[in-house]
């Protein structure tokens, strides 16, 4: 499958901007006025008075023990387990455009006219080797950007990890991006080889030419070397520079442009390109 191409630069180029064109949610939380709080600390004495049949509140009462903790990556007030159900779902998202792009190929196309059992078995059997027939940079650009973001929607549903950042002395950042590393595999296992993959739509296995694992084996393991690469990129160079100018149409370049996969991934979620668990938003200065 061909991932790259002006096809997919369009597309890209026009969600982005439909999406720059919708208010940025993502910063609601961001853009509140400073004296906006739900801490019940926050309560005028002399209100808590006048519930209090008149009398003053104590502070105690209105005050807890300790403030609330930071969220971090390993909070335990947030759910440990991966959010399969968003996880999927955005996947799928991502899996029905793949599947468009591929849809007005000839190729594609052709796959369709035989038996959908018979020719989607015969394509799965018929698997053997390493090249596939795609140029380079389908095989060895396209599919790892197709690993990052299947990875990167990965990270953003698992709450354990998901504002981990990139430190690659970190045993948690390296177990973070290694566990976006094993469902980048099976995405790409089954976008291969699945009921709703190459073989069981369009019979690509089936050309002499395309049988090879070359995709199997690329998508998750250079993904993972990609993740890496942006990763460092937003830590070193984007985060840095974004904190030198308060234009929001810079910041929204640096973010999104700078991290390709990571935005596509936003996409995917009904994010904006621009978005990030780890840091406030464009507007936050």
């Amino acid at each position: 499958m061909k991932l790259t191409g002006p096809l997919t630069q369009t597309l890209m180029v026009m969600l982005f901007i439909l999406l720059a064109m919708v208010p940025v949610h993502a910063d609601s939380d961001i853009t509140r006025p400073a004296t906006e709080t739900n801490d019940i600390t926050a309560i005028p004495l002399s209100l808590s008075a006048s519930v209090n049949g008149g009398l003053p509140a104590s502070p105690s009462l209105l005050s807890p023990a300790s403030g609330p903790a930071e969220a971090t990556p390993t909070d335990s007030s947030e759910p440990q387990s991966i959010e399969w159900g968003p996880l999927l779902k955005d996947s799928f998202r991502f899996l029905m455009l793949e599947h468009a792009y591929r849809m007005p190929q000839r190729n594609t196309r052709a796959g369709f006219s035989g038996p959908f059992f018979q020719d989607y078995f015969n394509s799965v059997a018929n698997i053997h080797g390493w090249g596939d027939g795609d140029k380079f940079g389908t095989n060895y650009i396209g599919h790892p950007m197709e690993g990052a973001i299947a990875g990167y929607l990965e990270v953003a549903h698992d709450p354990r990890y998901r504002r981990t950042t990139f430190d690659l002395s970190s045993k948690q950042y390296w177990t973070s991006r290694l566990r976006a590393t094993a469902f980048a595999a099976a995405y790409s296992l089954q976008f291969e080889i699945g009921p709703i993959s190459e073989a069981s739509l369009g019979n690509v296995q089936q050309n002499p030419k395309a049988t090879g694992v070359v995709d199997w084996v690329i998508t998750p393991t250079v993904g993972l070397a990609w993740i890496v690469a942006e990763d460092a990129v937003d830590a070193k160079l984007i985060a840095k520079w974004e904190t030198g100018t308060k234009n929001r149409a810079a910041r929204i370049a640096l973010r999104g442009l700078l991290n390709p996969s990571r935005s596509f991934s936003n996409l995917m979620r009904l994010q904006p390109p621009w978005h990030r668990d780890t840091r406030p938003g464009i507007t936050h200065f």
